[in-house]
């Protein structure tokens, strides 16, 4: 069978979030055994680097990626005799044929939980084409069980199969020695004090805002900096105001995106990590410093709960004095960090990305 992958998200130049997601389960998928035949879709050219004659990409001119999707897209998928479509990204080419097979892939709902953290672009494109395209999708997968339970609650998907498939950790997570990750921060970024990490991009979701509002109140008991690493976002002026006193003192640094061979060491290093964000549809950075130990600090929102288990102090985000209390307790309490640091070592074993590959797998095998 031939299958069709929407890759338009491996075309970001500062990847992360669901970039990630396609890139981690394209490179697990494509060490499975399979007879079936993958050409990846997008709308201008992506690094990928494909290992076998089965494994194809066929790639636009630069056209706007929604655009492309909806106009150039399915005509290719006509000529290349496509059999089943995966929609990576909440959307699919909704002029295709019906005799194509499509999944698609929700990673949430953000756009009817907090429309207000998103660009008006995004917003409407999102209200625009989720509905249709969950309506013309055989098969549905979530990467959460939060997520599944947002598709029951704002459509009527019932009668259409839908499976959750949590997403996975990269191998590169594990635990660097302390003082090595802390001297190749050093000479990296010039960090030379304790810090609290926290990662995302940089756009109202992620709570930044609040991360800030929470270290200026404990800031004098404290002698950690604030680093704060993601690829620029959007409508971030009320968190620009507010960390610049931070900023000129020396006590907050915004690294921007890193790139992913030296995150390992961003986490290993860290005290302490922080995600207190508004909602998320899976929340893969606090997974990613428990699998190098590092202690979180994170928000009952969205999927967290259902994702982390036991293994975070939990705080309220909408409320600063929650997550500075949260902060405290943990920097005070070694004992606590301890027993976070092996629960969440051992929480990170349940997510691989192979695994998450396999289900895959499985369900493009169950739509042939």
């Amino acid at each position: 069978m031939k299958i069709g992958i929407d890759t338009r998200p491996l075309c970001e130049k500062e990847p992360s979030g669901i970039p990630v997601y396609v890139d981690n389960v394209l490179t697990a998928l494509s060490r499975l055994q399979t007879n079936h035949e993958f050409i990846l879709y997008a709308h201008r050219d992506f690094p990928f680097h494909l290992t076998q004659t089965t494994w194809k990409k066929r790639v636009g001119s630069g056209l706007y990626g929604t655009m492309w999707m909806q106009t150039q897209l399915p005509l290719w998928l006509i000529q290349d005799h496509i059999d089943i479509f995966w929609g990576t990204q909440h959307i699919l080419p909704l002029l295709s044929p019906r005799s194509i097979r499509m999944f698609l892939t929700v990673h949430d709902l953000i756009y009817l939980r907090y429309p207000e953290t998103m660009t008006w672009k995004s917003l409407t494109i999102n209200k625009l084409l989720i509905p249709s395209s969950l309506k013309r999708a055989d098969f549905l997968v979530a990467i959460s069980e939060s997520t599944a339970q947002d598709i029951a609650m704002f459509y009527e998907v019932n009668s259409k199969p839908l499976r959750v498939v949590p997403e996975g950790i990269s191998s590169q997570f594990y635990p660097r020695p302390k003082e090595e990750a802390r001297s190749l921060i050093e000479t990296h970024f010039n960090v030379t004090s304790p810090y609290l990490l926290v990662i995302g991009t940089f756009e109202p979701r992620k709570n930044f805002l609040g991360c800030v509002e929470a270290f200026l109140k404990i800031a004098d008991q404290i002698p950690h900096c604030l680093l704060l690493v993601g690829p620029s976002g959007w409508k971030m002026t009320p968190f620009s105001r507010r960390i610049r006193p931070l900023l000129e003192k020396g006590r907050a640094k915004i690294l921007g995106f890193v790139p992913q061979p030296l995150m390992p060491f961003l986490y290993s290093a860290a005290d302490l990590f922080l995600f207190p964000s508004l909602y998320e549809g899976f929340g893969l950075p606090p997974l990613e410093a428990m699998a190098c130990a590092t202690p979180v600090v994170a928000s009952q929102a969205g999927s967290l709960p259902e994702v982390l288990g036991e293994s975070a102090v939990w705080v309220d985000p909408h409320d600063s004095n929650s997550i500075a209390q949260g902060i405290m307790r943990l920097l005070r309490d070694v004992k606590l960090q301890s027993d976070l640091i092996q629960k969440g070592l051992s929480r990170t074993q349940l997510y691989r990305w192979d695994r998450t590959a396999a289900a895959i797998l499985e369900i493009i095998n169950g739509l042939c």
